[in-house]
């Protein structure tokens, strides 16, 4: 804390026990942000007798981002998960409420609560992160915290950053020249709402326009999916339900006249629409870090440079890591095998060759941004102005059960010997092929599991309606 002299002093740590009678130099640890990421890493680290660990929730509860009464909540009444109970699940804390089936998001917090009861008692509520600034002649972190009275300053070895990415929506400029009740899909919190009327949905998170899409059906009048991205090429064997239309809006290649959707180069008399749902997905928002030398967002605020699988910085590779950075929920098994793998390279138990592989693949990768930069600001390549805020990842489809490869890069660096059994890559398959036909109805099957092939059955059941 900060003494009237300005002194920063350290955490203190004596009331700790250790393992032995020797002085243990200590690892201490802050964690930003109270979601599944952060109690996640809050339950690995507290674990340790060589770590201090501080968890910092701004507001009085946990995962307030699934709690339908918090303003910045991001899901709806009623919506189910794009992922089965097998495959979202901790590997340690299966889901013991409802089982094999598609969990809806209030099973979902219920099961986080009942993850992170054991750790209540360990995290500092009402505390929010104001700054965190890196010193490079002590290699720590100051950080400064306001607990609603006023602020204390800390000095910690090591910076997780767990507080998600989901408070700021983004709405591409294409999109505000409509003028009819546009909305992000952030806002969707009602299907009734919007009983009778004519639904737009566009954008690249598919999960979300699947979850939307269905919970609509039988209450709105038509239901719009302008597909911005090349998804449909895998609608051809597909049958929608009557008050379901896909039509192709590849690119953005749309203009609106008052409340009509038309498409570019072609002649039609325009789709009137009550209500656009732009599911465009977020922005990066960590203003506490923003004033750090190498720390720079890239992709229109969608993305971090100098990140390392998306988890490790590369300028700070030993203090600041992101969990949980994808702008879309992941499975807590990923969760999980990320907390893993930066307790064991901060602990020296990775593979330092695989980090190094890393780094170089990302050092390359950031001559060949900076370079790519230096092309278009010169050759004043920005024709369309209507979209220049669209980063090109945004015109394919958002779809990320995380794969085998992505698992393989993490568990190698982090040394991780857990290999996932037979079920959880057939789900991750089965899920992800289901997710690309984009049918409708497939979040209400149930499953029977079986050790041998075929591992799984599947029955409609509606076991979530």
């Amino acid at each position: 804390m900060i003494h009237n002299d300005g002194e920063v002093k350290e955490i203190n740590d004596e009331e700790e026990d250790c393992l032995n009678k020797e002085e243990v130099v200590k690892k201490r640890i802050c964690i930003i942000g109270g979601g599944a990421r952060g109690v996640c890493a809050l339950k690995h680290f507290s674990k340790s007798p060589n770590c201090h660990v501080d968890l910092y929730e701004a507001k009085d509860k946990l995962f307030n981002s699934r709690r339908l009464d918090d303003e910045k909540c991001y899901v709806f009444d009623g919506e189910v998960s794009p992922m089965p109970t097998v495959v979202v699940q901790f590997t340690s804390h299966p889901f013991t409420r409802v089982k094999n089936c598609f969990p809806t998001q209030q099973n979902i917090l219920d099961y986080l609560e009942d993850y992170a009861n054991d750790v209540q008692s360990l995290i500092k509520f009402n505390h929010k992160v104001v700054k965190a600034q890196y010193v490079k002649e002590d290699t720590n972190w100051i950080v400064t915290i306001n607990n609603g009275n006023d602020n204390i300053t800390l000095k910690y070895d090591i910076l997780l950053v767990c507080s998600g990415r989901k408070d700021t929506p983004f709405i591409p400029k294409v999109l505000t020249s409509y003028r009819g009740n546009l909305i992000h899909s952030n806002d969707f919190k009602d299907p009734q709402s919007y009983k009778n009327q004519n639904i737009g949905i566009i954008g690249n998170d598919i999960n979300k326009i699947l979850s939307i899409s269905q919970s609509l059906l039988g209450i709105a009048n038509k239901i719009y999916f302008f597909d911005v991205t090349y998804l449909h090429r895998s609608f051809k064997k597909n049958t929608f339900p009557d008050e379901f239309v896909n039509i192709q809006a590849t690119e953005y290649k749309i203009y609106f006249e008052g409340k009509k959707l038309f498409r570019k180069n072609e002649d039609c008399d325009g789709i009137e629409l009550d209500t656009i749902i732009s599911a465009t997905g977020h922005q990066l928002n960590y203003p506490y870090l923003e004033e750090e030398e190498y720390f720079k967002y890239a992709a229109k605020k969608r993305e971090l440079q100098h990140l390392i699988l998306n988890l490790i910085h590369y300028k700070y590779p030993n203090s600041l890591f992101f969990i949980g950075l994808e702008d879309q929920d992941e499975t807590f098994k990923h969760i999980d095998f990320q907390v893993r793998t930066i307790y064991n390279i901060i602990f020296n138990k990775h593979n330092s060759r695989k980090l190094g592989t890393l780094w170089s693949e990302m050092e390359a990768l950031q001559r060949e941004f900076g370079e790519y930069e230096e092309n278009e600001l010169f050759s004043g390549n920005n024709n369309n102005q209507e979209i220049d805020d669209i980063h090109p990842k945004m015109l394919h489809y958002n779809l990320r059960v995380n794969s085998p490869t992505v698992y393989k890069d993490l568990k190698e660096l982090g040394n991780i010997k857990e290999k996932p059994t037979a079920n959880y890559w057939n789900f991750y398959k089965y899920i992800k092929g289901q997710s690309i036909l984009f049918p409708l109805d497939y979040r209400n099957q149930v499953f029977c599991y079986s050790a041998n092939p075929p591992f799984f059955t599947i029955n409609y059941d509606n076991c979530n309606m």
